[in-house]
């Protein structure tokens, strides 16, 4: 039997205060752990640019998401900025494709097939775009693409260039996180300045770790934003070696345009025979690949 002058839950007086001197402790050290602890941006939460948003008539690289409730056109998100969310119509997707055939390659499922509110696109479509901004609303973040408006060469030099800016913007993430420092405050003292005026960041990089020239005397690292100049040593010498590295992985990739015809009577049989010859050519160090972008003449 208990007592009555304790109850089950009683706990003595020393126990108590052991207890409660221990949990003190525990929580200041919770409250310092959580004042060192920086939690950087996920690498596609950090914007590429200084804008935070595009301009009108900008070419940008919008990966896309899910169909609109109406049917009308794809939700996107701009990779290059963030992750903002623009709308990409199904009238400006394409200018070969009618409306319903652009569904059908959007991976657009029947009404019947649908599940839950928001369509997703099917397992494959969620692919990259090339498109061109037609409007920009900062105050309602409404962001309008294109697809058609983009031509051939626009379309593979902004593949390029996104490339060249993909590799910066993860050097620098790469390094900002691992000295817990903002993304933001690290792009801007490299990466921002360079592309505003107008210099590659990529090809500046790759001339700096090669010797041509030195980088860090046209860049500042205690301004704008935050000093840095306390591990500006430690940034730049993590700066260069992750950059070598990835120079030391890359591939050189060629790409030429080629017209095959053929006027006799094979036609048809013989475009297709001399192409399946060239890519027999292909080997694993060297690897060769043949894109149709038009029908063959014959």
């Amino acid at each position: 039997r208990l007592s009555k002058s304790r109850s089950p839950l009683a706990v003595p007086s020393s126990v108590a205060a052991g207890m409660a001197a221990e949990a003190s402790d525990s929580a200041a050290d919770g409250s310092s752990s959580d004042k060192k602890k920086h939690v950087p941006l996920g690498l596609r939460e950090s914007r590429f640019y200084e804008d935070e948003y595009p301009g009108k008539n900008d070419i940008v690289v919008a990966r896309l998401d899910r169909v609109q409730e109406l049917q009308i056109g794809v939700f996107a998100t701009l990779l290059e900025y963030g992750g903002k969310e623009a709308f990409l119509p199904f009238s400006e997707a394409s200018m070969r494709l009618s409306a319903t055939a652009q569904k059908k390659v959007f991976g657009l499922r029947p009404p019947g097939q649908q599940d839950g509110e928001k369509k997703q696109l099917r397992e494959g479509r969620k692919r990259k775009m090339v498109c061109l901004v037609c409007s920009v609303d900062k105050k309602s973040d409404c962001i309008d693409l294109s697809k058609r408006a983009v031509d051939l060469e626009t379309m593979h030099a902004k593949e390029e260039a996104f490339g060249r800016a993909k590799v910066v913007h993860r050097v620098i993430w790469r390094v900002a996180t691992k000295h817990e420092v903002k993304v933001e405050e690290l792009c801007k003292k490299v990466s921002w300045p360079l592309f505003k005026n107008k210099i590659d960041p990529y090809c500046a990089l790759k001339r700096h770790v090669k010797g041509e020239l030195d980088l860090w005397q046209e860049l500042d690292f205690s301004k704008p934003g935050e000093d840095l100049t306390g591990i500006a040593g430690a940034l730049k010498q993590d700066i260069e070696v992750c950059f070598r590295r990835h120079l030391g992985q890359q591939r050189v990739s060629l790409r030429a345009k080629a017209e095959v015809s053929c006027a006799g009577f094979e036609g048809i049989d013989a475009v297709r025979e001399a192409l399946s010859k060239g890519l027999e050519a292909s080997r694993p160090e060297c690897e060769l690949k043949i894109n149709l972008v038009a029908h063959p003449i014959f």
